[in-house]
């Protein structure tokens, strides 16, 4: 085959982009924080006259909020230094990467506005390290990873329960971010289902962010699911036990729902075994969810001192008692009779057995 001669016609007018930030920053940031980047470049080149946010946020069809967040995210990032006037921000200036210090990494562990809210993972906004475990090497991303895993059925299995959980399809990004984790990582897909069910129950189902839970974890040596519940904070387990009871685990509960979820736990004091078997008594007698009616149920134990299982088998037996002793009433079933030309006339009461006499002579 011969050689292709490139040539160029179009001197367009360009904006240079460093080959750093496109390696190394581009990838791991969200497409709107992009869009803002580039926008100063841009800006940049035409002087950098009559700029301000609500300027840039007609420009990309965002929100004034949304460029705030995406100038302080790469100001995290070191490409960028916010300056202030008060409170109100009037200068931005764009710096150099700092010393190509992350091209040695391969992949950049940056941490988007939604991610920052990892600090549900401890105070410090990460898990705690795994005490006397070395943190292994995070290998460079593959592109060939998703192709060689066409054929695996654990990983097309994950993907599947990715989606469930998500309740989204995946996309090819999303893919390319769980082959990264399983096949490059080694992280068992057992552990990686585990980690999408603690996002998920957090929250969070950006697959971004369960990316940037899983390979923090993985820089800290955790490897196992029971080394990922020791290392991640406890969840909230109660309210998610109750909606998994319930067959709702694929979406977040309502405000209402978890105030009353509250109330059960924290207010009646109730286990979350004992709620769990008003959830199950819930669905048996009315065969659909209802926090109103499992309510009740709690409501009552909690009147009558129900505390643990046992006192409900001795409340179950008791009323069992009383039932059993309780004389059966047979009532007799009044049908109304309409009134119609059969039934419009005066009922007679008759004495059988002196007719029958009548009639025997």
């Amino acid at each position: 085959m011969s050689e292709l001669k490139l040539r160029n016609e179009w001197k367009p007018d360009v904006v240079a982009v460093s080959g750093d930030f496109i390696d190394y920053y581009m990838p791991q940031a969200s497409g709107e924080f992009v869009k803002v980047y580039l926008s100063l470049l841009r800006n940049m080149e035409k002087g950098g006259s009559e700029l301000t946010v609500s300027g840039l946020a007609d420009s990309l069809n965002h929100t004034e909020k949304d460029v705030v967040r995406a100038l302080k995210y790469w100001e995290r990032m070191q490409l960028l230094r916010l300056g202030y006037e008060g409170e109100e921000l009037n200068d931005i200036v764009l710096t150099a990467p700092p010393e190509k210090k992350y091209a040695e990494e391969k992949v950049r562990p940056a941490v988007s506005e939604e991610e920052k809210s990892l600090s549900d993972i401890g105070e410090t906004g990460r898990p705690p390290a795994v005490s006397g475990q070395k943190s292994p090497e995070q290998p460079a991303k593959d592109p060939l990873s998703l192709k060689r895993l066409e054929g695996d059925g654990e990983f097309k299995q994950l993907l599947f329960v990715a989606g469930q959980y998500i309740g989204a399809p995946l996309t090819r990004k999303d893919c390319d971010a769980f082959a990264y984790l399983y096949d490059q990582l080694k992280q068992p897909a057992e552990f990686l289902e585990y980690l999408i069910e603690y996002c998920v129950s957090m929250g969070h189902k950006s697959v971004r962010y369960m990316e940037t839970v899983a390979l923090d974890l993985h820089k800290r040596g955790v490897a196992t699911v029971e080394q990922a519940k020791a290392a991640l904070p406890a969840m909230k387990k109660d309210h998610y036990a109750v909606m998994k009871a319930f067959g709702l685990n694929s979406r977040q509960p309502a405000p209402g729902e978890r105030q009353m979820m509250d109330k059960w736990f924290s207010v009646y004091g109730f286990s979350r075994e004992m709620v769990l078997e008003a959830c199950g008594r819930t669905m048996s007698a009315i065969h659909r969810p209802s926090f109103e009616y499992t309510d009740k149920i709690l409501e009552s134990w909690k009147e009558k001192g129900v505390k643990v299982p046992s006192d409900v088998k001795a409340l179950d037996e008791k009323r069992s008692r009383e039932k059993g002793k309780k004389p059966v009433r047979v009532t007799e079933r009044k049908t109304p009779i309409r009134s119609n030309q059969f039934h419009n006339f005066e009922q007679r009461e008759y004495d059988f057995d002196e007719l029958m006499r009548k009639i025997n002579g």
